[in-house]
Parts: C-alpha cells; structure tokens; sequence
C-alpha cells in the first residue's frame, strides 16, 4: 500500500466500512425474506464495488477473495442457486474477515481464507434447486427505476352505470390517466349481472389504478372532472416523493392492511381468517372475499411502494458528501464560542442602550441561530444506522444458545448526535445480551408456558421533547425479584428485605450483582448493566427498568438530542443563575402564595382546572432566604409526568453551551451541566429527568391534595 497516497486510501477505507455496514444489513433483511431479488442485488453491488476498489487501491488478496463469493451471488441472482441460512452464515463471516484483511493491510490468514472460500464452494455444489420465482406479472410491473422518486397515486374509478348516456367512454378517461405517468390497471366485473338482466348500454366495469408520477393530486381529479358527480371516485396518495422514508420495515403495509384500505374487505373478514395457516391472499380468495385481481393489485401496490422508498434511500445516499468527523467537532466548537460571544455582544448592547448597535445584535443573534441548527443538523444521525449490528449479534447469539428471536426495530428515522450514536453501542449490546441470555427461555420452556417458540426483542427509538428515549424490551421469564433481593443481602448491598419492587429492580446496576446461575462468555460477572448506567450517565442520559415476571422486561433509556449547543430558560433563585432547556417547559405562570394558602394543604398550582404539584426549587438546593411573595412557576413534563418548579426570577431565553461539571459533581442528580453567560457568570443547567426522580425519592412533591 505504500504507493498509494493517504488520503485516497483513506477515502477506500471509509468506503468499505460503509459498504460492509450495508451489506451486513442486507444480509439480516434476507434472512427474512430469502427470495428478496432486490436485496440479492444490493448484496450482489456491494461486493462487486469493494472488489472493484481494493483491485484499484493494491488490495489484491481481497479482490481475489471476493471474486470468488461475487461468482456465488451472480449464480443467485440468476436464480441457479437458492438462498439458505447456511448462506447467510458464511456470508456474515466473508463480510467479517473483508474487514480483517482492509485493517491488516491485505495481509490474511491463509487457514481461514481457504475455509470460507471452500464453504461457498460446497454451498454451490449442494444447492442445485432452482429458486422460486415472484408472479411474472408482479416482477415484471416493477421496473428497474433510476430516476428521481414519484408520487404514487392509487385510484378507485368506479363509473356510474348509465355514464355512456352522457357520451362518455371511461375508457378514454383512463387513457388520460396514462399520460401522467407510469400505470396499472386493474379491471373488476363483480357487478356483472346474469346474462338475462344485461344491459348492453350500462357500464358494469369499474377499475383500480396505480399511478407513478410527478404530478400533484389536482392533477388527477382534473381528469374526472366532469364525471366526478354521477361517479364513485378515490383517490388516495400512498406514497409522497417529498417525504423522507421510514425504511424500517414497520412502515410496510400488510397486504391485509391495504386491501381494507381499498374497501375490498372489512377488519372483521380479515379477523375472520387469521386462523388459518395458508397464506392471507389464498385464503380471502378461497373464502370469495376477493378476486385474483384485488390480491395482484395489493401485491403490485406493496411492490411499487417499496421500490420508491430504495430510490429514495439511494437519492439520499448519493446526494450526501463524505466529511471527517473531527471537521464536524471543530465546526460545533467554533458554533459553540459564536454563541457565547453573541450572548455577551448582545448584553452589552442592552446595557449601552444604542438603538443601531441593539440591530446588528438582532440581525447577529438570528445568524448565529440559523448556523447552529444547521450545523447541529449535519452531527444529527438517523439512529437506524446502527440498528444492522445489532441484528447480527441478536441472530449469531441466539442461534449460539439454541434460542429462536425475533428482533424487531421500530422508529429507526429518528435522529441523535453523531456522538451520542457512537457511544450509544456498548450500552445496548450488554442490554441485547442480557435480554436474549437472561430473558428470552428456550423454545420448550417458552411452548410450555403457552408462549410461542419464538421470542421477542424489541428496540424502540422515539421523540419526546428534547430527548430520544430509547426502549429495549423482552416478551422474556422477566426478573425474579426475590432472587435479585436475595443476591443483594449476600453481597451486603442491603440491610433488609423489606423494599419497594423498583428498588429491588435498579439492584442489577451494582456492579458484581448477576442472577445468572453460571458464568458464560456472555454474561454472568454482574459487569454489564453497571457498565451501561455509567455510559448513559456520561451521556447525561438516565436508564428506567421494569419487568414483570413471566411476561418479560423493558429498559428505557432517556438521552437529549445533543451534547452541544440547547436554548434554554433562564432564572434565578437568590443570585444563584439555573438553565432549564426549552424542550421540557410547557409554560410559565405567576404565583401569588397569598392567594393559595387557604386554598390548598400542599403545593399544588391550578392550570386550567386541573391541579399540578410542585417543588420549591430554592428548598431542594438549600438556598439560604425568604422566599419572594410573587413567584414565578416553570412547568416542566417529561413523558407523562408534569410538575411545576417555583422560582425566584425568570430572566429569559438563551442559546447555551452546554460545558461537562468535573468529577466531583457527578452524583448529583438534577444537574447535568453548565454554561457561560454574557456577563461571564456562570448557570448549572437542569436535569429535568434527574430532578423529578429526586424530588420524588425524598417525598418534595405532593401528591394528594388536602
């Protein structure tokens, strides 16, 4: 590699760290759906790319390696060889050791080079069955589609009878829709009457159409414009070409789903046969719920639907520019200093009074908002990115103990620092770990129990205010309290047994505490959940638990969105300056004690009719004075929870800098930062998350009224 320069070997190191990413990914997804012809060509371009490159870049041993596997996948592709879970195995370890032989310079291990390469040679001469093939009206509908993504557009033209009385042919209605985009029609003759009643000048027919275009829903009702009246006419936008996709595949409608979209059956027909064991379509079909011709429009729409979302994804992918990420980090640092010198530029014409110098501050102010989303935007990651590496390990580590899961991952679109992704992956691998090792029972222990044989792990990534809460949960044996408890007294963690179920519960994040009756290379040690609530505290995150035995587990974590740059609340308790971030406030109301003391027995503040808690901020930090008769009370919520804080003082709205407490301040739990104001003063910024479970756990808040 010597002669190769540095940056351009750099470029085809990223390259294939991207490209085994996607290809891992693709290969979990086929596990799934082994007749996939879409992923079996994703599959087959990402090989044939890394080969192509490491031949250009000097690495001819992995060139070598791949054309061999490369031949496999054309032979699939062309439907000489099916795809099996043996495949897949020895796929998974040719992806792992292309990574072996980039990081090692093209330098290998000859035993094992020649062992995945004989397995690909016996899977070629064991495999001879020829794969099964889609409908041919199916695959043969789903062009290979290049352009820029489309609208589609699915259409019920269902004719009034007596249309030909007017002069109209519906046929040259449809054939106006043609001239909008690609289409496919669907005739249905179920109006059809007996031969005896047919009337040769009514119109029996009615059709469903789907239409790929870059035209506007007006556009097409225009087209039935003068029949729209005497005429049962929807339509329905399926696919939008400007909305960024969901690629999980929870945002795939089932074929049930859509044909009770379309009106073709009803949720109690679709109810009626979820006990049979033969597919759904054959199934309606059989019953005389539907014809052929509804079943094959439903599996063209899901078809259609699917491809414009790979065309999206492509889009995105090509439209982007590779950037360093230390470049990303040293453009949110410089952000960051913008920030605070806006800050103090804008105090300072506050204070002097200049009507010309408070504009430019405004104009100054605006930009340096504007750059900071921006370049937060840039750092922000779809989360799903790393979801690929999790079904790898969820699939070898199950088949590894015997176990059958399903992995199911919801809500991969949403977006978190770059940062936070990065040093998100250790906590949620000891979490997986220990759902599947510690969770999920063996398949004849769960049919037993009257579960079904295959276990269920989901990882769920959702909004809420300023954080993405994350949630790992487990259809599992749940956690035995009495034996965590148990455990806890011969570790001396506890002086009694007489604790709450959450007490009992937050034990397993003491480090040397496990349940598991033997060590394995797994888990065991009581290292891992210790490991992951240090992680997400250094993330100013919090971990939940709850489980409920034999039904399973579910473990939240709560994250902010960024490390970097928040706007915030400004207030103050004496002359002590405190940072609430925008995200978590609901409002801010004035409170006059006066007017409640012969109201209430407790702290309670009346929003609107209803009664909410609230906690004297002065009182939880032990701020020494009176308190002020006119309050100002912030209310605060983090997912169902709404409390109120009453303050001193509010002073305003600010972009911060979010700056790390050293060490010394890391056990306290409703302060997650600070931050530098204009007058070069320091604020702690507050842990909404920490402070609610804090005031809580020393009974601060009330919670009946009297």
């Amino acid at each position: 590699m010597s002669g190769i320069d540095e940056g351009l070997l750099k470029v085809f190191l990223e390259e294939v760290d991207e490209l085994t990413t996607d290809l891992e990914e693709a290969l979990m997804e086929l596990d799934d759906n082994r007749e996939d012809t879409d992923l079996i060509n994703r599959i087959f371009r990402s090989l044939h790319t890394i080969k192509g490159s490491s031949g250009m870049y000097g690495f001819d041993n992995l060139s070598k390696f791949l054309h061999n596997i490369e031949t496999i996948y054309d032979k699939i592709r062309n439907a000489e060889l099916k795809v099996n879970k043996n495949l897949i195995d020895i796929t998974l370890k040719a992806k792992d050791f292309v990574r072996e032989l980039v990081s090692n310079n093209d330098q290998y291990d000859q035993g094992k080079f020649n062992n995945i390469i004989q397995s690909f040679k016996s899977f070629a001469g064991e495999e001879d069955t020829p794969k099964s093939e889609k409908p041919k009206n199916i695959d043969s509908a789903v062009k290979e589609n290049k352009e820029s993504p489309k609208n589609i557009f699915r259409i019920r033209f269902k004719p009034s009878q007596n249309i030909f009385f007017t002069g109209t042919n519906p046929i040259s209605l449809i054939d106006e829709l043609k001239h909008l985009g690609e289409s496919y029609i669907f005739a249905y003759n179920k109006d059809l009457p007996s031969p005896e009643y047919f009337d040769p000048e009514k119109c029996y027919i009615y059709w469903d159409i789907l239409l790929l275009t870059d035209k506007k829903i007006n556009d097409i009702k225009d087209v039935f414009i003068f029949v729209e009246d005497e005429s049962d006419i929807k339509i329905d936008l399926i696919e939008d070409e400007s909305e960024i996709p969901d690629f999980s595949d929870a945002d795939t409608r089932k074929l049930g789903e859509i044909l009770v979209e379309k009106g073709d059956i009803t949720y109690d027909d679709l109810n009626s046969i979820f006990s049979y064991k033969k597919k759904i379509g054959e199934e309606l079909i059989e019953k005389g719920l539907v014809s052929g011709s509804n079943i094959k429009s439903a599996l063209l729409e899901q078809e259609l639907v699917k491809k414009q979302k790979e065309i999206k994804k492509e889009t995105l992918t090509t439209s982007s520019v590779r950037v360093s990420s230390d470049k990303l980090d040293k453009l949110v640092d410089l952000v960051g200093e913008l920030v605070i010198a806006q800050t103090r530029l804008e105090q300072l014409a506050n204070n002097l009074g200049n009507s010309k110098l408070n504009n430019i501050t405004e104009e100054i102010e605006r930009l340096s908002l504007d750059l900071r989303q921006t370049t937060l935007g840039i750092r922000m990651v779809q989360i799903g990115s790393s979801f690929g590496k999790f079904r790898r390990i969820v699939r070898d580590l199950s088949s590894e103990m015997g176990k059958k899961v399903e992995f199911i991952t919801i809500g991969e679109e949403t977006e978190l620092d770059k940062t936070v992704i990065e040093k998100l992956n250790n906590p949620l691998v000891h979490i997986l770990r220990n759902s599947i090792d510690h969770g999920i029972e063996p398949p004849e222990d769960r049919i037993s129990k009257g579960k079904s044989e295959k276990g269920k792990v989901i990882l769920k990534a959702e909004h809420s205010g300023g954080n993405v809460i994350i949630t790992i949960s487990d259809d599992g044996k749940g956690i035995n309290v009495d034996k965590v408890i148990e455990k806890a007294e011969k570790l001396n963690l506890i002086s009694t047994k007489n604790i709450s179920k959450d007490e009992a519960l937050y034990l397993i994040f003491h480090p040397g505490l496990s349940t598991a009756e033997k060590i394995t290379n797994v888990s065991g040690r009581g290292v891992g959940m210790d490991v992951v609530r240090q992680d997400i505290s250094s993330l100013r995150g919090e971990v939940k638990i709850s489980s409920e035995q034999g039904k399973g587990t579910s473990i939240k974590i709560i994250l902010p969105l960024t490390l970097a740059i928040i706007e915030g609340l400004i207030f103050k308790i004496k002359d002590n300056s405190f940072i609430i971030p925008l995200s978590f406030i609901n409002e801010c109301i004035e409170y006059r004690r006066v007017e409640y003391l012969n109201k209430y027995k407790g702290n309670f503040v009346d929003i609107r009719g209803k009664l909410i808690p609230f906690v004297v901020f002065r009182d939880y930090f032990k701020i020494q004075g009176e308190r002020p008769d006119i309050e100002q009370i912030i209310i605060v919520s983090l997912g169902d929870e709404i409390i109120g804080l009453a303050v001193d003082e509010i002073i305003g709205q600010q972009q911060i800098v979010i700056k790390n407490l050293g060490s010394i301040f890391k056990n306290i739990r409703a302060i997650s930062g600070a931050a530098i104001q204009g007058d070069g003063t320091m604020a702690l910024i507050v842990d909404i998350s920490g402070l609610i479970s804090e005031v809580k756990s020393l009974n601060m808040l009330d919670e009946t009224v009297s």
